[in-house]
């Protein structure tokens, strides 16, 4: 009696997982790094800060994928204000809060002169 109820449980088994259909589904994925900007992410910032809407702007470049830098004349104040004010329209600008970019402001006359980045501000957005 045991040998047919083992018997039966296990026809019941095998005929339960053979009834079970596997479905295969293709599942497109995209690559995203997390906290990453595009090339053109990064240009369109330099344009900005390059174009009218920011006369202290003399020059503008990315030296690292985040790390932003700002050439301007030194007024002989520091400029970490202007690094938060940059890191502010960043971020509202482009929708840049969790890209972890830093600003840094630079003395543009001493690096065209001397070609030494001289860092007169820096903010962490």
């Amino acid at each position: 009696m045991k040998n047919v109820f083992t018997t039966l449980l296990l026809a019941l088994l095998i005929t339960a997982c053979s009834s079970d259909k596997v479905e295969q589904v293709e599942v497109e994925t995209e690559q995203v790094t997390v906290n990453e900007f595009t090339d053109d992410q990064r240009q369109e910032i330099t344009d900005y800060f390059l174009s009218d809407e920011e006369p202290t702007v003399l020059d503008a470049t990315w030296t690292a994928d985040k790390i932003f830098k700002i050439g301007v004349r030194d007024d002989g104040s520091r400029r970490d204000g202007f690094a938060e004010y940059a890191c502010i329209e960043i971020n509202d600008q482009f929708d840049a809060k969790e890209q972890g970019v830093w600003v840094q402001v630079i003395d543009y006359d001493k690096l065209m002169k001397t070609k030494e980045w001289v860092k007169l501000g820096e903010a962490h957005c």
